[in-house]
C-alpha cells in the first residue's frame, strides 16, 4: 500500500489580520494627505517687497510662497511699476498661498495744463483727476452760474504733471458767507468721535461735531457720532462702544488737550499698523491738513498708535483742534464762528476725497 503524501497547510492567519492591515495603511495614507495639506498652507513670513518694482515684487513673493495682487495704481513721484505699499506688511506672517496686496506708482507724466475754464466743477474735476492731478476748489462770490470754473492755477497751456496740485476758482452765489460747492454723499457712512473736552465750559469738539454732522447729512451721508450731548448743556458723557455697522467712508476723530502745544494736528495710523487703509488715509490726511491750512490754522502732521483707528472700518484720522492752555486756541474756543469754520474745512476735505460736486 502506498501512502500519500499530503501537501502542508499555510500557516494558519486569523480573518481579523487583512482588515486590520487595510485599516492602518489607509490610516497612513490619510495622515500623509493631512501632513501635506497642512504643510501647503503653512504660516510664512511675508517678505519686504516695498520700493521694488513690480515684476521683481512678483519673483520674490512666488520664491517665498505667495500670491500677488494689485490692490491700487496711484500717480507717484516713484517710477512707474515701484511698489509704494503692501499689506500685509513685511515682517508678518500670511499662509502660503495667499495673495500679498500691493499699491504700484503709476509714475508721473508732464502735459499742458487742460483748459477747464468754464465747465462745470464736476466735470473740470473729472478730466484733472483722470490726468493724475490733485484738485482744491474754491469758492469765488460771482454772478457767473454756480460751480462754474471761473480760473484754474496754473493757467491752462502751462507745463504741469501728474501729482501736481491745481487750484480751481469756483462761481458761488454772491454776498455768500463762507460758501461752499456742496458734494453728493448719499450713501456714504461717516463716523465722527469727539473726545471730551477738558473744559466743561466749552465743549468744542463737539460744537464742531454738529456742524459737520449737519453738512455731511444735508449732502445725503449718514454720520454715526460716538457720544451725545446731555439734555441740560453742552457736557457730554464718555464716548459709547456701539458698534457701527455698513462700510465706513471715513473715520474721523476729533481731541482736544488741557495742556500743550497749542495749534493743530493732524494724524493717522502708520503703514503697517493702517494696512491696505494706509493710502486712502494718508490722502485724505493731506486733504485735511490743506484745507484747515486754508482757512489759517498751523497743523502738524503725527502718526499715533490709536486701537479706533485700526478698528474703524475705513480710511481714518484723528485731528487736534487746540489746546486749551494756548491762549490763542482757548479764545477761538469760544467763537462760534470759528468753529464753523473748522467744520467747513473738514467738510471740504471730506468731500473732495470722497464724494462728488
Amino acid at each position: 500500500m502506498i501512502d500519500r503524501i499530503r501537501p502542508e497547510r499555510p500557516p494558519y492567519v486569523a480573518r481579523w489580520i487583512w482588515p486590520t492591515v487595510l485599516g492602518i495603511l489607509g490610516a497612513l495614507v490619510v495622515a500623509g494627505v493631512l501632513f501635506a495639506t497642512v504643510n501647503a498652507r503653512a504660516q510664512l513670513e511675508v517678505p519686504d517687497v516695498v520700493g521694488l518694482d513690480e515684476a521683481v515684487a512678483r519673483v520674490r513673493l512666488a520664491q517665498a510662497g505667495f500670491e500677488m495682487r494689485i490692490g491700487e495704481r496711484s500717480f507717484d513721484a516713484a517710477e512707474r511699476g515701484t511698489v509704494l505699499d503692501q499689506s500685509p506688511a513685511a515682517g508678518s506672517t500670511a499662509l502660503r498661498g495667499d495673495a500679498i496686496t500691493l499699491v504700484v506708482s503709476e509714475g508721473t507724466e508732464e502735459f499742458e495744463m487742460p483748459d477747464v475754464v468754464g465747465l462745470s466743477v464736476r466735470i473740470a474735476r473729472a478730466q484733472l483727476e483722470g490726468r493724475g492731478l490733485k484738485v482744491r476748489i474754491e469758492a469765488v462770490e460771482s454772478d457767473q452760474p454756480s460751480d462754474t470754473v471761473l480760473a484754474t492755477n496754473p493757467s491752462p497751456g502751462q507745463t504741469v504733471r501728474s501729482t501736481d496740485l491745481v487750484r480751481l476758482s469756483v462761481a458761488s452765489a454772491p454776498d455768500a458767507s463762507n460758501a461752499l460747492v456742496p458734494f453728493a454723499l448719499t450713501g456714504a457712512l461717516f463716523v465722527i468721535d469727539p473726545v471730551s473736552a477738558p473744559d466743561e465750559a466749552s465743549d468744542i469738539t463737539m460744537e464742531v461735531t454738529r456742524r459737520l454732522r449737519a453738512l455731511l447729512e444735508a449732502s445725503g451721508a449718514t454720520v454715526r457720532v460716538t457720544r451725545s450731548v446731555t439734555a441740560t448743556g453742552t457736557t457730554a458723557p464718555p464716548a459709547t462702544s456701539t458698534p457701527v455697522t455698513g462700510t465706513v467712508s471715513a473715520y474721523i476723530g476729533l481731541d482736544v488737550i488741557a495742556t500743550g502745544t497749542g495749534g493743530m494736528a493732524v494724524s493717522t495710523l502708520s503703514a503697517s499698523a493702517a494696512g491696505t487703509l494706509y493710502q486712502p488715509s494718508y490722502v485724505l490726511a493731506d486733504e485735511v491738513e490743506e484745507q484747515l491750512r486754508s482757512v489759517g490754522n498751523t497743523v502738524a502732521r503725527e502718526t499715533i498708535d490709536d486701537p479706533k483707528l485700526v478698528s474703524a472700518g475705513g480710511p481714518a484720522l484723528r485731528v487736534r483742534i487746540g489746546s486749551f492752555s494756548s491762549t490763542a486756541d482757548a479764545s477761538s474756543f469760544k467763537d462760534p464762528s470759528w468753529a464753523d469754520k473748522v467744520a467747513r474745512a473738514l467738510y471740504r476735505a471730506i468731500g473732495e476725497r470722497v464724494g462728488s460736486s
